[in-house]
């Protein structure tokens, strides 16, 4: 019940969920996710070169993040006490989430508004396909908070102000 009331209070905070469980298609992940501690909460990711990390998206688009900072998920300190949402909780869903907003920080594409808005719907497709068909309760209410706050003005500001972190050497 504690677990329920603060999911529902989060989305209060950040906002009604755009995407429901239901109506959101699964993807699939492939290759080997591997991450190395920089310091603490931030890690380097690069991509293995004989498996590189993907997510297939319903539509058959692939997204294939290349080598970067991250933090995991930008879950404020405050929820991280709700079973299961931890900065690493949804570790794949994060990475490629990351990967959207390095891209755009970077001027790797366009950071326009659509490109926002698909970076909320490759959240919820990534966290569709790691809770998979048969979801509990708290399953789908850390989709809901995590899809509510991916969608947030909070989230909207950090796709527009974040700086281009690039992984340099040494770590």
């Amino acid at each position: 019940m504690r677990r329920w009331l603060l999911s529902s209070w989060l989305i209060v905070l950040v906002g009604c969920v755009p995407y429901a469980f239901e109506d959101t298609s699964p993807g699939r992940f492939e290759g080997d996710l591997r991450l190395r501690w920089i310091a603490p909460d931030l890690f380097a990711y690069e991509p293995d070169p004989q498996r590189p990390f993907r997510f297939i998206r319903p539509s058959g688009e692939v997204i294939e993040p290349g080598r970067m900072v991250t933090d995991g998920g930008s879950i404020p300190s405050v929820a991280r006490g709700i079973d299961g949402l931890s900065r690493w909780g949804f570790a794949p869903a994060y990475v490629v989430h990351d990967w959207l907003f390095q891209r755009q920080r970077c001027g790797l594409v366009p950071g326009d508004e659509a490109g926002f808005a698909e970076s909320v719907v490759v959240m919820a497709e990534a966290l569709r396909t790691l809770i998979g068909d048969h979801p509990d309760a708290d399953d789908l209410a850390r989709y809901r908070a995590i899809v509510s706050a991916t969608a947030s003005v909070f989230a909207h500001r950090h796709w527009n102000t974040s700086a281009c972190r690039v992984l340099v050497e040494p770590w």
